[in-house]
């Protein structure tokens, strides 16, 4: 996390012409979103398919 807070003049996720601020403060929310996002979702795939081998391996054995 960064030492500043960020105010987003154009909010979409992945534009590279989104211009970030800095206002003195803590930065509670990374400027990089689309990365941020990415790796939530390969958690979550990766969650899910642990879920999916226990229950194959009760299931089945």
């Amino acid at each position: 996390m960064t030492d500043r807070i960020v105010r987003v003049r154009r909010v979409q996720w992945g534009d590279p012409e989104a211009r970030y601020e800095a206002v003195p403060g803590i930065n509670l929310a990374p400027p990089q979103k689309s990365r941020v996002a990415l790796l939530s979702v390969a958690l979550c795939v990766m969650i899910a398919f642990s879920i999916a081998i226990i229950a194959y391996r009760l299931w089945f054995e």
